[in-house]
């Protein structure tokens, strides 16, 4: 299978989303699924990936390449973004003959990097803190002085990420591997 995960700015995103995805993909039992990320375009921000006609384009330059498309934005405090996310799947759903899955982070992707993290001491606050990079995710990674290195730490913390702890502190994380699994079975 040939995935390919959309991040509203792959930057940073990418060293958390395609390790959680690979291990999500694993725990489906599709260990031959070859995870990419989505480096061209380079969207810029939220509103560039919540952008209908920018994420058809996408899915219209790689759907011969690609069996799956997951888009994933932080929610960043903001209600209503299932909502922009459902319109973008049910678009790519009534235009393209490929599967789109969007989900977003309850507030910022490194607060899923920090659920899987076992000597990370997690609490509600971090999940509810809207800006948990700010906050809790770049002061760990100065503790662990992991701070200063290209992905400021993300790239070297994901290697030690325990994917089941992250289902079970992010629901969104589970949810999203329960759509997917139900997509693949009915695939089969």
């Amino acid at each position: 299978m040939r995935l390919l995960v959309i991040c509203e700015d792959f930057t940073y995103d990418q060293h958390i989303v395609k390790p959680i995805v690979e291990q999500m993909m694993s725990a489906l039992g599709k260990l031959q699924t070859k995870v990419k990320i989505c480096h061209d375009p380079q969207l810029g921000g939220v509103q560039q990936a919540l952008n209908p006609a920018q994420i058809e384009a996408i899915v219209q330059k790689y759907k011969g390449q690609t069996d799956l498309f997951l888009l994933i934005v932080d929610r960043d405090g903001e209600t209503g973004r299932e909502q922009q996310l459902e319109k973008i799947e049910r678009l790519i759903s009534a235009t393209h003959n490929k599967p789109l899955f969007a989900a977003n982070a309850y507030q910022e992707i490194e607060a899923w990097l920090l659920a899987g993290l076992s000597d990370f001491s997690w609490s509600r606050s971090v999940r509810n803190e809207r800006d948990a990079k700010e906050t809790h995710y770049l002061p760990y990674a100065q503790r662990r002085e992991l701070a200063a290195t290209k992905s400021q730490g993300r790239k070297e913390l994901s290697r030690q990420i325990n994917y089941n702890r992250i289902c079970q502190l992010c629901p969104e994380v589970e949810r999203l591997q329960k759509r997917i699994a139900a997509w693949v079975e009915k695939s089969a």
